[in-house]
């Protein structure tokens, strides 16, 4: 199997029940096997029964490792984008109470090109979306052209580890996720798309610097 990130020889990492899992041996990323994706319709009608209220504090725990990274590197009047925000999003919501300057962009639930092509970004927010990527490669490329110059990525996603017992991980059993990463992974990217730096955070935050 070729990597979806770097072109390079993936092996079968892990086959379970009707589920086939590549490995890269140079970028270490991590895939479901593309045939067994879910489609779009499927897919979308997963999303749609995500139950992510903003108001929840439990849901705005959750993204405060993120809340803390972007705020303790961006100004309100920075201008950012929150790539992938479903229908709602707990980041943008208390940016916003901030006064943070952020627009969405979702593929299903807020589909507006013009935000993509009309802007660059002084920051691009990836909350719990990269796992979800069927082509890393040429997302991170095009995230990376949406940024300014200096400009930060903040992707959140759960890092895999040598700790962590892929077959029982609860982040892979959701079947809409297709895509791991472990910190290595990050290091690939950073170079492959052209970032300054990458930064890993508590393997669950990394902050590319454009």
């Amino acid at each position: 199997m070729t990597c979806l990130l770097c072109s390079g020889a993936a092996l079968t990492y892990l086959q379970i029940l009707h589920q086939t899992y590549w490995r890269c041996e140079s970028c270490a990323l991590i895939f479901l096997d593309p045939s067994e994706r879910l489609d779009t319709a499927k897919e979308k009608a997963r999303y749609e029964k995500h139950e992510n209220n903003v108001l929840d504090q439990g849901y705005q725990q959750f993204v405060n490792p993120l809340y803390q990274a972007v705020t303790k590197s961006q100004s309100p009047e920075d201008k950012g984008l929150d790539y992938g925000s479903g229908p709602d999003s707990a980041i943008s919501h208390l940016l916003k109470l901030e006064k943070y300057n952020i627009l969405k962009y979702d593929p299903y639930f807020c589909d507006e090109p013009q935000i993509l092509t009309a802007n660059t970004y002084d920051y691009i927010i990836v909350c719990e979306v990269a796992e979800h990527f069927y082509d890393p490669k040429s997302e991170f490329e095009k995230l990376k052209s949406y940024l300014k110059p200096g400009g930060h990525l903040f992707v959140m996603t759960s890092l895999m580890t040598d700790q962590i017992d892929f077959a029982t991980w609860s982040y892979r059993r959701d079947v809409t996720h297709v895509c791991f990463y472990s910190a290595p992974t990050c290091d690939f990217i950073k170079t492959q798309a052209g970032f300054k730096s990458a930064h890993v955070h508590a393997n669950l935050v990394i902050t590319f610097v454009n």
